[in-house]
């Protein structure tokens, strides 16, 4: 079975950059963390993408220290899917 949501965060792209800038990472810095590409992170920066895997995004927004909105729910959603 598959459950796909969709929530779209504005600016969320540009917090992630702002962030990464802060902490003095570079995209490179980024990918290595989080094991995704550079041109997939700056994909969601840029937010040219039309979705992200969740894991994917909270990987990245957990290396560069951005909280994400409602972190709670998504956790307890995971939870009920994924038991």
């Amino acid at each position: 079975m598959k459950i796909t949501f969709s929530i779209e965060f504005v600016g969320l792209g540009e917090q992630l950059l702002s962030a990464r800038k802060a902490k003095g990472l570079s995209l490179g810095d980024v990918a290595n963390i989080t094991g995704k590409t550079a041109a997939n992170f700056n994909y969601i920066e840029r937010e040219d993408v039309k979705s992200v895997p969740w894991e994917t995004l909270r990987s990245a927004a957990d290396a560069v220290g951005v909280q994400l909105p409602k972190d709670e729910m998504w956790d307890l959603l995971h939870e009920v899917v994924y038991r």
